[in-house]
């Protein structure tokens, strides 16, 4: 539980990381200041690559925290994913007054990205072993077998 715990900060920590490393990149070649909280300083294009970018970052972190807790994997996501919705609720919280749209999307596209993470590394692919035939079919495979020719008057 407590790797599980640890994973789950670390992976909110990476989407933080990434969400600010993606925006002083977009605001270095921009040539404008970074704002680690609203969208609409970048202009609609990319703030559009900003937000869908969340996605990715957010599938990141909580891949690293499935990954990093061994055996409580479920929990872990699910603290996760606690966090992260803290995280994009303060944003919208942050964001309310002037703006709204680009926050929720994110907020969306996060919750997606955990979705993602429990489909692919969290479920279980049940697969059915083949079953074996049994009765007068299994009788009938060609080694199991043992043919006897023979005429009744062989002996004679």
């Amino acid at each position: 539980m407590k790797k599980g715990f640890i994973g789950s900060l670390i992976g909110v920590a990476i989407v933080v990381a990434a969400d600010t490393i993606i925006r002083v990149i977009v605001s270095i070649s921009l040539n404008i200041p970074v704002d680690l909280f609203l969208y609409e300083n970048y202009g609609f294009t990319w703030s559009l690559l900003i937000c869908a970018l969340t996605l990715v970052t957010s599938f990141l972190g909580g891949f690293f925290s499935v990954t990093y807790a061994d055996i409580k994997k479920r929990p872990a996501l699910i603290m996760y994913g606690v966090w992260l919705m803290a995280l994009r609720y303060g944003q919208i919280h942050y964001a309310m007054d002037v703006e709204l749209l680009l926050p929720i999307v994110a907020l969306v596209f996060s919750l997606l990205a955990v979705v993602l993470v429990w489909r692919f590394f969290l479920s279980k692919k049940k697969t059915t072993p083949i079953a074996e035939p049994s009765g007068p079919v299994a009788d009938t495979e060609p080694h199991s077998q043992h043919k006897k020719h023979h005429s009744p008057n062989a002996n004679e």
